[in-house]
């Protein structure tokens, strides 16, 4: 009855939208709120239904989407003695066994679960447990039944402008599979703190696999400010909660700078990304060290991905124009029979917009981010019919959402020159990371292992170099005998052809005569010659052609 009387509100409220008049981006920011708010009321899987929307950035406004990333899941916890039972029977053992001491009231609670503090028994050690609703996951099961019957009449009725609906929901299926395992969110927790080796300003917590289990997940409690706080001092234009910021040591250009980086290594140089980036899943540490949480949804771009979006940063960061057009229409590969040149001539003058704002101090902070790039380019397409590839969707909400933190932290924040400073970097690395002493050392045994079986190598060199002149002699002597084969049928039959004219001479002296025979050569010889010395020319080639066919043989 939830989901109806939901769904009955949106028909009301856009009923009325459309009475209040204004223009349409402001229709669609009152619906897209509308929305919001009855998704975040509906709570669960519906949430992420928002979180999916805010990705579509090739089909609704930048605005719209962004309204989708506000989605907060906001729930009434459940009790405490609830929780404790369902940690004593996930890891099989009393609570007392476990942990020293175990919070009742969560510190945090969202429609999935619900997180606690406690103390490890065995090591003292201070952890957030973060212990699934009950119920919740047939809870979503229902839904998605729901939600794929809905999304089949809607794609069966061609509601949405031939925009399919399930695919959406087939996304929605497999996140939602991930997120309900705290396993798979431990195990992307551990490989994504695995690529922080040497990385001193990014950080993510450590992982008690043994007290982990698909319902309860044990991490280390970290210590430190929710990003969220310090996003709504800034965009409220708190004072005096930024100067308390301030005097915490929290430097906001700073962070900007470090999550920039951080952001870009993780795209591209890593397997695995955090993909929901919002300020309440970073945490700020002491000495602007940034914490990422909550690895429920990670990316995992491919290579040849990840190769196509660097291009575009790469040129936006060399202030690339064209570069960038083309790098953007290689990453849509392969394209779809539509007018390509007007979508490049319509791509231009936006990535110049752009590129111009992100150079320019006093640029417009909206409109000036890879990100926004990515987005812009995403709607363009839109309206050429062009249809983003889902992973190219989720690479570009990824951006944009990562440079929109960006932007609030500093909105001077110069993109082009930070990730120009960013590839320099990264090719500095590699190149120590190529001479480091260990690479070196390696380098250096394996030239000593080449050496050392270079005298077996040349061996069998020269063996292979004698079977294949062996193989080559065996082959020439074989096409030489079919050569002569055919060499000597041609020869034969030449000199058939030719010792019946010569028998033809003779015939033709014997029964019309020599006066006769002589006119009719003259006639068609280019020089006048007897029937006799044209018979001796013939007999003559005749033998010339016996002893070339006696060395076809010979060959044979």
């Amino acid at each position: 009855m939830t989901l109806w009387a939901s769904m009955l509100r949106l028909m009301l409220l856009g009923m009325a939208s459309r009475f209040r008049g204004g223009d349409g981006l402001a229709r669609e920011l009152r619906r897209a709120r509308a929305l919001r708010d009855e998704l975040e009321r509906l709570g669960g899987v519906f949430v992420k239904v928002g979180q999916l929307l805010s990705v579509r950035t090739d089909q609704y406004p930048w605005e719209v989407c962004r309204e989708f990333t506000q989605l907060l899941d906001r729930v009434v916890p459940f009790s405490g003695a609830v929780a404790e039972q369902i940690v004593a029977t996930e890891l099989q053992a009393p609570l007392s066994a476990v942990f020293a001491r175990f919070d009742r009231e969560p510190i945090a609670a969202a429609s999935i679960g619900q997180v606690h503090v406690g103390w490890l028994r065995d090591s003292g050690d201070k952890v957030a447990i973060k212990i699934q609703r009950p119920g919740i996951a047939e809870q979503v099961n229902i839904d998605l039944a729901l939600m794929k019957a809905f999304a089949r009449a809607v794609d069966f009725a061609n509601i949405f402008n031939a925009q399919r609906v399930m695919p959406l929901i087939q996304e929605l299926q497999r996140i939602m599979d991930e997120e309900l395992s705290y396993l798979n969110e431990a195990r992307a927790t551990y490989d994504f703190g695995r690529t922080l080796k040497g990385r001193k300003h990014i950080y993510s917590p450590k992982v008690y696999f043994e007290h982990t289990t698909d319902r309860v997940l044990t991490m280390e409690f970290i210590e430190g400010l929710s990003a969220s706080a310090l996003i709504k001092a800034i965009e409220n234009d708190d004072v005096e909660a930024l100067e308390r910021f301030e005097q915490l040591g929290i430097d906001r250009k700073k962070l900007a700078k470090r999550f920039f980086r951080a952001v870009l290594q993780q795209i591209y140089e890593h397997d695995i990304c955090h993909i929901d980036p919002h300020p309440g899943n970073l945490i700020l540490m002491p000495q602007n060290r940034i914490c990422l949480i909550d690895f429920g949804a990670v990316g995992n771009f491919g290579p040849v991905l990840r190769e196509r979006m660097e291009r575009i940063t790469m040129a936006f960061a060399r202030n690339d124009v064209q570069g960038a057009v083309d790098a953007t229409l290689a990453s849509w590969e392969p394209l779809p029979l539509r007018d390509i040149e007007g979508f490049k001539a319509g791509l231009k003058p936006i990535y110049q917009r752009l590129i111009s704002n992100a150079g320019s101090k006093y640029g417009d902070p909206n409109y000036k981010s890879n990100g926004r790039m990515l987005v812009e380019s995403g709607r363009l397409a839109g309206e050429f019919g062009i249809t983003a590839p889902w992973e190219h969707l989720r690479f570009t909400r990824l951006m944009w959402e990562y440079d929109t933190i960006v932007v609030t932290l500093a909105p001077d924040f110069n993109f082009a020159r930070a990730s120009r400073a960013y590839f320099v970097d990264r090719m500095k690395r590699r190149m120590r990371n190529h001479l480091s002493k260990q690479n070196l050392a390696a380098f250096g045994a394996g030239m000593v292992d080449i050496i050392a079986e270079l005298p077996k190598d040349l061996q069998e060199f020269r063996y292979q170099a004698l079977n294949t002149f062996r193989r080559s002699d065996h082959l020439y002597m074989h096409s030489m005998s079919k050569l002569s084969y055919v060499g000597k049928m041609a020869v034969e039959y030449l000199m058939a052809g030719l010792a019946v004219t010569v028998g033809a001479l003779v015939y033709f002296r014997a029964t019309r005569g020599a006066e006769w025979i002589d006119a009719w050569l003259a006639e068609r010889l280019p020089l006048a010659a007897p029937w006799w010395i044209c018979a001796l020319i013939l007999a003559h080639v005749l033998a010339r052609l016996q002893r070339v066919r006696v060395r076809f043989t010979d060959i044979d």
